[in-house]
């Protein structure tokens, strides 16, 4: 059961300092708690001092909610990827202390690379524009095959006031066998944050990458073969497309208009042709 007094015994005092150690209950409520010290001096004269303790009732960090966001990267490729947090509540949270971590765990068909630190960004005006923030995450660690990477965070005279976003900007590199036109789930980041005021809290956002699609190409129905149609190709240029971003894809067709063209130049091949071959034999028959 808890004590509500204590006696000790100790040798004399002179004029110096009594340090009590005093443990508060969970359930004890928010306010003053008071109390005296009486020391017994040697000639038995009783001396007592009054001495009070402020109880907080501490409540966990609340409002501080998940911006997910994505990024497209091609299998191989190293990105930096955004982690973003917006105060949702009233309040204005201040630095955290020594202790506070980010602990991010990447998505799958990723690893992190090797980093000594991660950028932290703030905007003030819903992600417009964005300045240097007052968190620092350094001193990043590697671990669990590059699966999990590991930062203290620190402060510089933090205040991050309502509808503030805070973003952590970590590097991120998509394994080369990683499936195209995939989303990578899985990516997240845990910041344990301790501001004054508050409960030490774990918050949890996401770390989201894309891949980009195969390159395709649709060139609809197979052609047949027929002189006497009115077009070579069945698909005209208009509905050949082409999916992926990584090479340009360029491509003609006939069609309509473009097909009498054709025709129009085969026809005047074979004038000419036929006017050759008969001037020849002109030439020959009047020898």
């Amino acid at each position: 059961m808890p004590t509500s007094s204590v006696t000790c015994l100790g040798p004399s005092i002179y004029n110096g300092p009594i340090t009590l150690g005093v443990s508060v209950g969970n359930s004890a409520a928010s306010g003053t708690i008071s109390g005296t010290a009486a020391v017994t001096q040697t000639d038995n004269t009783v001396v007592s001092d009054p001495f009070a303790l402020n109880v907080q009732d501490l409540q966990p960090v609340s409002g501080l909610v998940d911006v997910p966001s994505a990024v497209t990267a091609a299998p191989g490729q190293s990105v930096v990827v955004p982690w973003t947090l917006k105060n949702t509540s009233v309040n204005s949270y201040g630095s955290g202390v020594v202790g506070d971590t980010v602990v991010f765990t990447a998505p799958v068909n990723t690893t992190f690379p090797v980093q000594a630190s991660v950028p932290a960004q703030f905007s003030s005006d819903d992600g417009a524009t964005w300045g240097l923030s007052n968190i620092v995450v350094s001193g990043c660690t590697v671990s669990n095959a590059g699966h999990t990477l590991t930062c203290a965070a620190g402060y510089n005279n933090l205040s991050w006031d309502p509808t503030v976003l805070e973003r952590f900007n970590p590097t991120v590199t998509v394994d080369a066998a990683a499936p195209a036109g995939a989303a990578l789930t899985g990516g997240s980041g845990v910041f344990r944050y301790s501001p004054a005021g508050f409960s030490p809290t774990d918050i949890t956002a996401s770390l989201n990458i894309n891949t980009p699609a195969a390159n395709s190409v649709n060139t609809g129905t197979p052609a047949n073969a027929n002189p006497t149609a009115a077009s070579l190709l069945p698909v005209p240029a208009s509905a050949l497309s082409d999916s992926g971003n990584q090479e340009a894809l360029a491509y003609t067709g006939a069609g309509g208009v473009e097909s009498l063209a054709i025709w129009a130049g085969i026809a005047l091949l074979a004038g000419i042709v036929i006017a050759f071959m008969a001037r020849s034999a002109k030439r020959r028959k009047s020898e």
